[in-house]
């Protein structure tokens, strides 16, 4: 048996991966994958390929389900959570450059800051906690 699969007989949680196509995302996502786990993808492919993720799976022989989201759209997250049992959210959906982020302070704070908080926000309303 592959360490790939090793993880996946005893694990069946699933992750949200904002910014999986990204590079960091893209690791991640086959890290997660190698430990057990089913990923969801979100990313807004403004700056990652789009075929990242048939890469992703020629990797880790698993194909993951694939959402072009922005993190900062309430509705598109919503119909991503209430397609997927979600257990968990990695955020790596950032805006990273320096210059820019001088010149567009807000839109590098709703990528961010406010993306982060509006995708706790849109799990704990999948599972219905009113008050976390």
């Amino acid at each position: 048996m592959r360490d790939r699969d090793r993880g996946r007989q005893a694990m069946t949680k699933t992750v949200l991966l904002t910014g999986g196509a990204g590079y960091i995302g893209s690791h991640t996502c086959v890290a997660l994958i190698d430990a057990g786990f089913d990923v969801v993808i979100v990313d807004d492919f403004s700056n990652a390929a789009a075929d990242v993720p048939t890469r992703i799976a020629r990797i880790t022989g698993r194909v993951s389900p694939v959402h072009k989201v922005d993190v900062a759209d309430a509705q598109e997250l919503d119909a991503v959570f209430a397609a997927h049992p979600v257990d968990a959210v990695v955020h790596l959906a950032a805006r990273k450059s320096v210059p820019q982020s001088l010149s567009e302070p807000q839109g590098f704070f709703d990528a961010n800051i406010a993306g982060l908080f509006l995708q706790c926000d849109r799990l704990w309303h999948a599972r219905g906690i009113a008050d976390p």
